[in-house]
């Protein structure tokens, strides 16, 4: 299962999280702008990660 959230406010930063039978993996960046480079290293490190069953 994978779920999507956003959350707003003084800062911003979406959270993605996997569920499986043993672990929950999560992963989460808060940024002032969008444009910010943090947000560039999360979509990179995201997109890097494999997980098998």
């Amino acid at each position: 299962m994978i779920k999507k959230n956003f959350v707003t406010g003084y800062v911003m930063g979406p959270t993605v999280a996997i569920a499986q039978k043993k672990w929950i993996y999560t992963f989460s960046v808060i940024y002032l702008e969008m444009g910010a480079d943090i947000v560039q290293d999360f979509v990179k490190i995201k997109e890097s990660v494999k997980i098998s069953q």
